[in-house]
């Protein structure tokens, strides 16, 4: 069986990935710039390299590589490599590109049915179609005029959050507290030199979770919760630090996104909780690719890697316990958190047989300490 990920940028899921699929028993494949973190890793058997900032020639080399490699599965690593993989599979269905029936069958069970991709392009669409499915989301609003936050405002109060259609790692999102920093913000999105699609949204807290699933054909196939212990850079940024955790309403939302569309591979769906047990959640986004510590599922619960290898081969997926309670600080984005951090002297994510990987992550810890005046780690 035959893995091909597509990613681009220093991301950490898509560097650290591939050695859980080699332990699952896949041979793995990578598309990627050179100099991009997975292009260290020894894990990966063929690498496609390209212009990843080139849509015109990310999609003509994952062509080459769909053509040539054959895969069974193609996961994308980062969101804007969903919408490309989708503009691909459109391409084909268009005609525009050729490819056989057996390779047109693997690029549409690794991507959405055409109607569904509406709702991943679209997190205000996306939550307003699953609030009505029943599931709990922060309340929101779109913004159509600077009266639509006003009402918003006066039904929910402060703080709100304005948070663009489409966007990911936080990317164009405001938090205010009072009037006076809700008009200076509404001012710039409004009124600013590129109008783009934005809700209002309450505030609910910096106490978040996630859901990482696998599904098919829109079927929710395996998942595992955590809670966002720590996160680096700020709240918005990615976890550093997570607990395995229990939610009945996070497998909800994860079974009705699922189902609505059509789900094909691995997604993260991420939520504000009350409190760290989880069980009230309130369903905040998607994000339609795997996580940055994916990898490290079979240390705390079922493992993603060998429930994608079963799945796609047709046999029966093992569900396993999840290790409620357990902590576990992620490398390098905990040590770059804090120095000091009580959470890397327990049980913590390593990367111990990848050396050049393992140099290129270096780099960047070493790079924000310095940023940061602090002393250089004495350990990797």
């Amino acid at each position: 069986m035959r893995v091909l990920i597509v990613s681009q940028w220093m991301w950490q899921g898509p560097a650290r990935f591939p050695r859980a699929l080699k332990n699952a028993g896949w041979e793995v494949a990578a598309l990627c710039r050179k100099g991009e973190w997975i292009s260290y890793t020894r894990f990966v058997d063929r690498f496609f390299f390209t212009d990843t900032s080139d849509e015109y020639a990310i999609i003509r080399t994952l062509h080459e590589a769909i053509s040539q490699w054959r895969p069974d599965l193609i996961l994308p690593g980062t969101d804007l490599m969903v919408e490309t993989l989708q503009k691909y599979r459109d391409l084909v269905e268009m005609g525009q590109l050729e490819l056989d029936d057996s390779m047109t069958a693997v690029v549409n069970n690794s991507t959405f049915p055409p109607g569904a991709f509406r709702y991943v392009l679209s997190k205000i669409d996306l939550l307003n179609e699953l609030a009505e499915r029943g599931i709990r989301i922060a309340p929101q609003r779109e913004l159509a005029t600077m009266g639509d936050a006003d009402i918003f405002v006066t039904e929910h109060g402060y703080p709100v959050l304005l948070k663009p259609d489409q966007g990911f790692a936080g990317s164009g999102i405001e938090i205010c507290h009072s009037e006076e920093e809700l008009i200076e913000a509404l001012n710039r999105i409004m009124f600013g030199p590129e109008r783009v699609r934005y809700c209002i949204q309450k505030y609910l807290g910096n106490l978040t979770a996630q859901i990482e699933f696998v599904a098919k054909e829109g079927k929710l196939l395996a998942w595992n919760c955590a809670f966002r212990v720590k996160t680096f850079p700020g709240e918005m940024g990615q976890t550093s630090v997570a607990r395995v955790v229990k939610s009945l309403e996070m497998l909800d939302a994860a079974k009705e996104i699922s189902s609505l569309l059509g789900y094909n591979g691995v997604g993260v769906a991420q939520f504000v909780v009350s409190d760290e047990s989880c069980q009230e959640a309130f369903l905040i986004e998607l994000n339609p690719r795997f996580s940055s510590f994916v990898h490290l599922w079979n240390l705390l619960g079922t493992d993603i890697a060998k429930v994608l290898k079963a799945a796609w081969s047709g046999d029966r997926v093992a569900i396993e316990p999840p290790r409620v309670g357990v902590t576990i600080a992620l490398w390098p984005q905990e040590a770059m958190r804090d120095p000091q951090s009580e959470y890397m002297t327990g049980l913590r994510d390593k990367v111990d047989d990848d050396p050049e990987l393992l140099n290129a992550l270096q780099s960047s810890v070493t790079a924000e300490y310095e940023k940061r005046g602090w002393e250089l780690p004495a350990t990797k």
